[in-house]
């Protein structure tokens, strides 16, 4: 990092200066994909935390598996994926957090989404807060994770499932 980087990095984390974050870069090769529903598959994976005590958060990526580009306009996030928690006592339930953050009246985000063949879509979903998670140094059981999206004309996608 250049002496210039440095500075502009430094001014950001004080609130002085603004600064992108890197792009990220989704290898969907290395991923394990729920099955395909029309030309859509949807991967989930668990993100890494450096942080013991933060709360579980899972990258959810939407890939376009046809042979011909795909325009959509979808709610934000959130509202079209939609996470499933198991956990030894069965489905977990939303916090009053994400009960609160679900509500159908804030679902008023439309995002547009073009992916071309073999592309895919990125978003990330805090499981834990949204269903009241432990941190994983806390936890004494494990959670299935899984999510579904809807795409548009009904047809349901389920990701692969992870255990968190």
């Amino acid at each position: 990092m250049g002496v210039f980087d440095g500075v502009m990095d430094f001014m950001a984390r004080l609130g002085l200066g603004m600064r992108d974050d890197p792009v990220r870069v989704i290898d969907l090769a290395a991923r394990t994909w729920g099955p395909t529903v029309d030309w859509a598959a949807v991967s989930i994976e668990l993100i890494e935390q450096s942080d013991s005590e933060a709360l579980p958060s899972v990258s959810a990526v939407l890939r376009n598996s046809g042979k011909v580009p795909v325009d959509l306009t979808v709610p934000g996030w959130l509202f079209f994926f939609t996470a499933t928690v198991v956990g030894p006592d069965g489905a977990v339930e939303l916090s009053p957090f994400g009960a609160q953050l679900l509500k159908p009246e804030r679902r008023t985000e439309r995002i547009e989404v073009h992916l071309q063949p073999g592309t895919g879509t990125e978003a990330r979903i805090p499981v834990g807060q949204l269903f009241g998670l432990r941190a994983a140094s806390s936890r004494k059981a494990r959670y299935q994770v899984s999510v579904t999206c809807e795409l548009p004309g009904g047809a349901l996608v389920r990701s692969n499932e992870i255990s968190v």
